[in-house]
């Protein structure tokens, strides 16, 4: 079976405990790690019970079949139902999938995998989605709907409140970013929020994105983007005097690649590229743009967004921002691959 967007994310929350299999794909890979995460918060219990969980590498997947089977079937110490996780799944899973989920039911654990975007011929798609007591669950990287700001900073621990102009702002910076880059806003708009007794205003979160963050980031991503490597520690050094926080540089870093990318791949051009931005590029910016990808390829663009979107998830982990010797040292790798 097939769900897709709300439906699949609504799945997550709520899983049929009937499902053997499910699949999670998409192209946005933070959103597809968010969606993982909670279906197997929703079986395991929050914190997840790590004792519940067998994870399988994806090539040791493909391979063997029968280790995947034997996750699937063991008998667990303690009770609930069992989760079985293999990240990063490909079509040659798909035949050891089918072998190892032949026969399963509701006592045996539940297959989770995730993958990256798949097209509608992709055998690990058709197995997902034809097959009876599996869930195929296909999420669109289509951005932040305001409705989803409050409740999700509710779920990640704002205690304080945010007031409904701070919403709209929040709503305006969120546009356009994929998953992971909205997730770290909303998190250092939470980490703002500790230990308050009133709701964040309007002001105080426009500080924290991007938006926000001046002239001097706007200098920073063009030198990036236009490679000009020399003029990274100034920019840098001169936006930490200012006190912006580094992982609104990361995130405006992002979008703006994420832009070029959109832009650069788009059928009719670069020209028309451009023009389909949502918010709209004019101006002085679209000239920058212009001028920018031209040194710029789709290909090269393709790997300056996973560069950045590495950076975010190796420090999500750790830390709740980036420190600037990251920043740097990301900002001069880009800035020497957009000299060509």
């Amino acid at each position: 079976m097939k769900l897709a967007g709300r439906q699949a994310l609504a799945f997550c929350a709520r899983p049929d405990a009937a499902v053997s299999g499910v699949l999670i794909h998409g192209a946005d890979a933070g959103q597809v790690m968010a969606a993982r995460q909670a279906l197997v918060k929703s079986v395991l219990g929050d914190p997840v019970d790590d004792l519940r969980l067998t994870r399988i590498d994806a090539a040791e997947a493909r391979k063997d079949a029968a280790a995947v089977g034997d996750a699937l079937r063991a008998q667990g110490f303690f009770p609930g139902r069992r989760v079985v996780l293999v990240e990063g799944a490909s079509d040659g899973a798909a035949k050891p999938f089918g072998a190892a989920l032949e026969g399963a039911d509701a006592a045996d654990a539940l297959l989770v995998a995730t993958a990256d975007a798949l097209p509608t011929r992709s055998a690990l798609r058709k197995l997902f989605e034809g097959a009876g007591g599996l869930m195929a669950l296909q999420l669109f990287a289509d951005g932040w709907d305001r409705a989803d700001i409050g409740p999700a900073l509710a779920q990640q621990g704002l205690a304080c409140g945010i007031s409904e102009d701070a919403v709209e702002v929040l709503a305006a910076a969120l546009h356009g970013m994929d998953h992971g880059s909205g997730q770290r806003l909303l998190e250092l708009v939470v980490l703002f929020g500790m230990d308050r007794g009133e709701p964040i205003s309007a002001t105080e979160v426009s500080r924290l994105v991007p938006a926000g963050l001046g002239a001097d980031t706007d200098d920073l991503v063009t030198a990036i983007a236009g490679g000009s490597p020399e003029r990274i520690g100034p920019l840098l050094r001169r936006i930490a005097a200012e006190g912006s926080a580094p992982v609104g540089v990361l995130l405006a870093m992002q979008r703006h690649f994420r832009q070029l990318l959109q832009a650069g791949s788009a059928p009719g051009g670069p020209s028309a590229g451009l023009a389909a931005l949502r918010p709209p590029v004019w101006g002085p910016r679209r000239d920058q743009m212009q001028g920018q990808l031209r040194r710029w390829t789709a290909a090269r663009l393709e790997q300056a967004c996973r560069l950045l979107l590495e950076v975010d998830a190796g420090l999500r982990s750790s830390q709740l921002a980036p420190d600037w010797a990251v920043l740097e040292r990301v900002a001069l790798r880009l800035a020497i691959m957009g000299r060509g």
